[in-house]
């Protein structure tokens, strides 16, 4: 299934992005935490649409990772994260707006996200 995402969203046409976004929201999202296994090809399959700001559909990507991170495990989530970073190139530049966008600025919010920001991190460098 991780291939089948990749593969589909990152050369999908403009026209037919929204509709792939359409099924991950309609038939994966509701899966919740049996969404698991998929999680990072699901990840990899919506970076792209990160990339641009100005991209029609960030906010709708964002809003979608937003959802999946909630439907499934927090560390589970930035383990498969902080792993696009690691181990990924092409999507290092997504990965780090979707981090700058999610990471709270204050230090207390901060103090708070650390709980399942560090578990994931410190997983990738040592998995």
């Amino acid at each position: 299934m991780d291939r089948f995402c990749v593969v589909q969203f990152s050369y999908a046409s403009t026209k037919v992005k929204p509709e792939l976004l359409s099924i991950f929201e309609t038939f994966y999202l509701p899966l919740g935490e049996r969404l698991q296994p998929a999680v990072s090809g699901l990840i990899l399959a919506l970076l792209p649409g990160l990339e641009d700001e100005a991209n029609e559909l960030y906010g709708r990507v964002l809003a979608l990772l937003h959802a999946i991170r909630e439907a499934t495990n927090n560390p589970v989530f930035m383990l498969s994260i902080w792993r696009c970073l690691l181990f990924c190139p092409q999507c290092r530049l997504a990965a780090v707006n979707y981090l700058a966008v999610t990471i709270p600025k204050g230090p207390l919010q901060m103090k708070r996200y650390a709980d399942s920001l560090l578990p994931g991190a410190c997983a990738s460098f040592i998995g």
